[in-house]
């Protein structure tokens, strides 16, 4: 048994082991014919930031989101020392369940947009009490502007620059009767009474009223802004 048990173990010395089996190679990240890409430079914070598109912050209109105005959002104004954040093209506004048009879109910021919608409101009121027909459309005249005020050149820049004014000619009616600057102001016909009556509700609703008897400037529109006067901004000019 013992000289079996000897001569296994030598014919298993004897017996040469099998070929370890071959460890393949790792995958190469890359084919060996393509190019291994450079890493993207990774660029300070403060020169990101010059490289990145400006963010455009622009408000929403509560007047046009209700509907009260009939706007569309355009562009950011930027024009020298001008300029709007959130201008809306205002095409006209909504009284009841009737829209009163502009004779021509007047480019206007929220303030205005909504201001206008409640002035307007008031004066369709007084056309219904005169002519029992309520308005049909605004005549409007110049909205944003960038000028100096008055028109003077080395003047401050005029609220139309913000696009925080409008100037109004007057109106036309559901019956088609005109009201209008300079005509309808004298006397006390029922359009001067109207125009007179628009004028100074306006004086209500906007900081900067200027009609006939501001100056000779304005004998031929009304002219209406939101601009800041005194230190408060609660002061009125209503002339």
């Amino acid at each position: 048994m013992k000289i079996m048990a000897l001569t296994l173990l030598t014919m298993l010395a004897l017996t040469p082991a099998a070929p370890a089996a071959e460890t393949p190679p790792l995958p190469r990240p890359y084919p060996e014919t393509d190019v291994i890409p450079e890493p993207e430079p990774v660029l300070p914070r403060s020169e990101a930031s010059r490289t990145a598109p400006d963010r455009i912050y622009r408000t929403a209109c509560p007047a046009v989101l209700q509907g009260r105005v009939i706007a569309e959002a355009v562009p950011v104004i930027r024009d020298e020392a001008c300029g709007l954040r959130s201008p809306y093209a205002v095409s006209g506004v909504t009284i009841g369940a009737r829209a009163v048009q502009f004779s021509q879109t007047a480019i206007v910021n929220c303030q205005m947009a909504g201001e206008l919608a409640r002035w307007l409101e008031r004066v369709d009121a007084y056309t219904a009490a005169m002519f029992n027909a309520g308005l049909a459309e605004v005549k409007t005249g110049t909205s944003y502007m960038c000028r100096g005020r008055n028109r003077v050149a080395d003047a401050d820049i005029s609220e139309h620059g913000f696009g925080n004014a409008l100037d109004v000619t007057g109106f036309v009616l559901t019956d088609g009767t005109e009201i209008g600057l300079p005509d309808d102001w004298a006397g006390k016909s029922p359009a001067a009474r109207t125009m007179r009556l628009a004028h100074d509700a306006a004086c209500g609703h906007f900081t900067t009223v200027l009609g006939p008897e501001a100056n000779a400037l304005h004998a031929d529109h009304l002219h209406l802004d939101l601009g800041c006067h005194g230190e408060s901004c609660t002061y009125r000019l209503c002339e």
